[in-house]
């Protein structure tokens, strides 16, 4: 998670896309040892002309999916099947470092100790000298956050509740809305805001704040303070029978952003925006909203009702919109097709601004093809498939990346990058990013989703490729290369 978030970026100069976690236990896998059969066949090289970028290294003509699909032979061909992600998924829930868990092993009911150990993974409220938009946080704002925490509802036995998220929320450090910068010209970087869920998302509502606004709640893979408004409860039969069909019968979105059209008897679901990976549960019928569902999907988006109950309505979503039926098949021309979609989109630090940060990009990416990866960039390190590139020369890692294939995760002390194909030797990453540096200590502000050289230069100095400590992918895990 993303407690250490001020000495991370301080540290990294806001190159970082995601903090590293403070309250997880110490990375345990026992990494891979590179396969003998990791490389690829490669095509015959695109001929490129004129100059690379001075920051990122690399040409206007690699900025398309397809120059690095055509590198690539059979890059139509299934990596892992649908049996091997889902068990993939299974060997995360619990390994050690990763943050994931399995929601339905938790138990009915919490103990106080249980309950106040998960309050105390973030701080009572923010320290240092952070700040808000109206100047450095007060004793008092910091005095509201910590008594809002509720610490005198604990019981000796505390109810686990269950719901789902009804739009995408933001999971934050406290319960409150106010945003916490490390300085009064870093207000774009809200280092409150841990997360983000996506609508559907099932959760574990475990504690509620002492003015009733906001939940503890518990994702598969973080754990943060929700608006209660932005979240349904429902009984735990009804928990679990809803998590089978997103798992089974569902449509996800491969679009970077889906909008759906107005409805009378929803008002507001126009202003609802799906991002990529969202899975929304199939329904039958001939209508909804009294419109025809023919030439469309038709789904069932949850709302909460007046007193935070769920229920349900269905919604038509046009076939020809950027959805597919389950998820895409895990092959490199799907997974790079949709690594570039995101191409140029905004940076938002732990999901604000309708962004990505280095983590959710990576992480969003893999969800279209059924994968549920891990959220912070260290966590993805500690994934089954991560090779250790720890005490490695820049040769040998040169080497590890160039013969690994597309969408391995190259991760570094609060960053994570996403191979997309070699070059003439030379690796290249996608990430999302405040910039990269050149030589003479110039910057390029992107504060987006750009195409680097993986010796692009990081603030320090170093390239991606000398910080990078673990190199990740989830073929190796299945046997694959």
């Amino acid at each position: 998670m993303k407690k250490q978030f001020a000495a991370v970026l301080l540290a990294f100069g806001w190159l970082t896309g995601c903090a590293e976690p403070g309250a997880l236990p110490p990375p345990q896998p026992e990494h891979l040892e590179a396969p003998p059969d990791l490389e690829i066949e490669p095509r015959e090289e695109i001929l490129l002309s004129g100059d690379p970028d001075r920051f990122t290294l690399a040409w206007p003509q690699m900025q398309q999916a397809d120059f690095w699909i055509e590198l690539v032979e059979r890059p139509q061909e299934a990596r892992m099947t649908a049996e091997e992600i889902a068990a993939y998924n299974a060997s995360l829930c619990g390994l050690p470092g990763t943050g994931v868990e399995d929601l339905s092993s938790w138990p009915e009911r919490l103990t106080a100790a249980q309950l106040q150990a998960l309050l105390d993974e973030y701080p009572a409220a923010p320290g240092g000298d952070t700040a808000t938009q109206g100047g450095p946080i007060t004793q008092e704002q910091r005095r509201q956050i910590e008594e809002n925490r509720n610490l005198p509802s604990i019981q000796p036995a505390n109810p686990v509740r269950y719901g789902f998220a009804v739009q995408d929320v933001i999971l934050r450090s406290y319960p409150s809305g106010l945003p916490v910068f490390d300085g009064p010209d870093r207000t774009e970087y809200d280092l409150a805001a841990e997360t983000a869920l996506k609508i559907w998302e099932p959760l574990l509502v475990l504690h509620a704040s002492a003015d009733g606004q906001w939940l503890l709640v518990r994702a598969y893979d973080y754990l943060g303070w929700a608006p209660a408004e932005q979240v349904a409860l429902c009984s735990r039969d009804t928990w679990s029978s809803l998590r089978q069909r997103l798992s089974t019968d569902f449509l996800t979105v491969i679009a970077p952003r889906l909008a759906l059209d107005g409805s009378f008897s929803n008002p507001g679901q126009e202003a609802l925006l799906l991002k990529m990976g969202a899975r929304l549960p199939l329904t039958e019928g001939s209508q909804a909203d009294n419109a025809s569902a023919e030439n469309c999907y038709l789904v069932q988006l949850p709302l909460r009702r007046e007193d935070g109950t769920l229920t349900l309505i269905a919604a038509r979503i046009p076939r020809q919109e950027e959805v597919v039926l389950g998820s895409l098949p895990f092959t490199t021309e799907n997974l790079l097709r949709q690594a570039f979609r995101l191409l140029g989109h905004r940076y938002g630090w732990g999901g604000t601004a309708q962004g990505w940060d280095c983590s959710s990009m990576c992480q969003d990416i893999y969800r279209t093809m059924g994968f549920d990866l891990p959220r912070n960039a260290s966590s993805q390190g500690q994934m089954p498939g991560s090779l250790s590139l720890e005490g490695l020369s820049l040769a040998e890692k040169t080497d590890r990346l160039a013969g690994a294939l597309p969408g391995a995760m190259l991760e570094m002390p609060g960053h994570q990058t996403l191979l997309v194909g070699t070059y003439q030797g030379q690796s290249y990453v996608l990430h999302a990013t405040y910039g990269v540096y050149d030589d003479q200590g110039g910057v390029y502000t992107a504060n987006s989703v750009i195409l680097t050289s993986s010796a692009a230069l990081r603030q320090n100095g170093r390239s991606l490729l000398e910080n990078g400590r673990r190199l990740s992918l989830p073929d190796l895990a299945a046997g694959g290369g």
